[in-house]
């Protein structure tokens, strides 16, 4: 009895448990950031890094914030 009871806990712990088990981890987290920001950038095939002039400029190259003239905001 006892060589029956061993074999079967042999056999249990050899099969992965179903909570074990992770498929595509980190894979859907964050998926917003794939999202171009401005119709211009857009536009340009993504090439909006150098043109950096207004404030969709600041997702695109965050070092345009220094080309901004005046105050300026942005709704998506």
């Amino acid at each position: 009895m006892k060589k029956l009871i061993l074999v079967g806990l042999a056999l249990l712990a050899s099969f992965p448990a179903q909570g074990r088990e992770v498929t595509k981890a980190g894979t859907t987290s964050a998926a917003f950031l794939n999202i171009d920001q401005g119709a211009r950038g857009v536009g340009m095939g993504s090439a909006f890094v150098s043109v950096v002039d207004d404030i969709s400029g600041v997702y695109w190259n965050p070092a345009g914030i220094a080309r901004m003239k005046g105050g300026q905001a942005s709704f998506s």
